[in-house]
């Protein structure tokens, strides 16, 4: 399907940004949602043409193409999506996601783009990969928000009106900061997927957070989810030459591959993303904590907001990004947040 938008204005060459925590975000939706503690960035000017892209109304198709697999964190993802769609009238969602094939997803954003999409949501580990796809869609004056990854968007296409997700340094400050107060020095940080920026940004930010207490990050490339069982002797045997007094993993189901060969050596493990298993953990003691970037709000805020630009020219966030984390579960409120784990909402 052709569409008929005039393509959306282009926007001012970018700022410096800069980094920074606002204790407040009050989505102003109608949707009944929490307070939202927003880690933004400076916002994007963006400069004003002389046409204006139509206000569409009638049913909607809103894409959401991701780099998930069907596992628990992206499930979460999808569910927030639907239940989102579920309460706007007249919207149809599509969600699809590549599994990490980055030229499979730049292919469905594609296909969605041909079946008469009117906005997008994707999340973008390599904007490479799928950026041709993505200028398919700025040319065609569909608005795109990004979520999860691809923050660095904002910056980079004027169509790009807002990042929901976390700010993946701030996340890993905050989670070397807190290995650190444990007493940390040398953290092993577990990279399971290769050239994912995000989860690069994770370990380059536990640098940071430790830096201020002379600790040191090692880096460790493992195979990865496909694999556990390489993936849990690639660690011990890392344990065994670097003899780190913690290990951060990047996915729960990497902390849970990553348990035996961490306990048995004494030391501290805390991961990002949450599982049931991961709760359990937390709840024993065996997990520290884990770093939660809250899911369901990273499915459920993008469709929200997308509708809104739509139907009413609301560009929600001001060209930053709407923070969804950092948020930290504990031994003190993993109990709770286990309840709402088991609606599949956490």
């Amino acid at each position: 399907m052709q569409h008929s938008r005039t393509p959306l204005p282009s926007r001012a060459a970018a700022p410096a940004r800069a980094r920074g925590c606002s204790l407040g975000f009050l989505l102003a939706a109608a949707v009944a949602l929490p307070l939202l503690g927003a880690c933004t960035v400076d916002p994007v000017n963006r400069a004003s043409g002389s046409t204006e892209p139509e206000v569409h109304t009638g049913p909607m198709r809103i894409a959401m193409i991701t780099h998930g697999d069907n596992g628990g964190f992206w499930s979460i993802v999808r569910r927030g999506a639907e239940d989102a769609a579920a309460t706007l009238p007249d919207v149809t969602l599509d969600y699809q996601g590549s599994a990490g094939d980055a030229k499979t997803q730049s292919d469905m954003i594609k296909a969605a783009l041909n079946q008469g999409a009117d906005a997008l949501a994707v999340s973008a580990p390599d904007i490479g990969a799928i950026s041709s796809a993505l200028a398919e869609a700025q040319a065609a004056g569909i608005p795109i928000i990004t979520l999860n990854s691809g923050s660095d968007l904002l910056e980079e296409m004027p169509a790009v009106i807002t990042h929901v997700g976390q700010s993946e340094e701030v996340a890993g400050v905050a989670a070397g900061e807190r290995l650190a107060e444990g007493g940390a020095q040398k953290v092993l940080c577990v990279l399971h997927e290769a050239n994912n920026i995000g989860l690069q940004g994770r370990c380059e930010g536990a640098q940071d957070g430790l830096t201020g207490t002379g600790g040191e990050v090692v880096n460790l490339q493992v195979t990865g989810k496909a694999d556990p069982g390489s993936t849990a002797r690639e660690i011990g045997a890392a344990m065994d030459a670097y003899s780190p007094d913690a290990v951060l993993t990047l996915d729960p189901d990497i902390a849970m591959a990553a348990l035996k060969e961490v306990t048995s050596r004494a030391a501290t493990l805390a991961t990002f993303d949450l599982s049931p298993d991961v709760l359990d953990e937390i709840s024993a003691g065996t997990i520290g904590f884990a770093v939660d970037q809250q899911p369901y709000l990273q499915g459920y805020l993008p469709v929200t907001f997308l509708e809104l630009a739509v139907r009413n020219r609301n560009e929600v966030g001001a060209n930053s990004i709407v923070a969804t984390g950092p948020s930290f579960v504990t031994q003190e409120n993993a109990a709770s947040i286990a309840a709402l784990a088991d609606q599949g909402t956490r």
